[in-house]
């Protein structure tokens, strides 16, 4: 099974596990809602009366951190189909799906990666 496939399979393992998670912790915390309307829009609240457990939390990190994983084995797929060769370790490294907080860090990230790729190099 390629790290793709197994990857996907553990993220499916790990989502089942939320959903079951997430409908226990509803129907135990019993959480409101509520609407509230102003003369543009209808706005609907869900109100948690009670803090989610973490390992909620651990689980959603989980999930994300194998869908990563799994973009970035693809993309290494892809990479090396297009070159018709193996990547050198340095190639596979440059391959990563990276999450930001804010298209502002997004942004920074870029201009960062345009200004390495043309900075002079100096000396070995």
């Amino acid at each position: 099974m390629s790290d793709v496939l197994i990857r996907l399979a553990d993220a499916r393992k790990k989502l089942k596990i939320l959903v079951e998670d997430v409908k226990k912790y509803l129907q135990d915390s019993s959480p409101t809602t509520r609407i509230e309307s102003n003369d543009y829009e209808d706005m609907h609240f869900f109100v948690l009366n009670a803090e989610p457990p973490s390992e909620l939390a651990l689980l959603v990190g989980e999930l994300i951190a194998n869908l990563r994983s799994a973009i970035e084995y693809r993309l290494r797929e892809i990479a090396v189909n297009l070159k018709n060769d193996a990547l050198t370790g340095k190639e596979a490294n440059k391959i990563q799906m990276r999450f930001y907080a804010s298209e502002t860090k997004f942004e920074k990230s870029i201009v960062r990666t345009k200004l390495a790729r043309n900075a002079p190099f100096y000396g070995k």
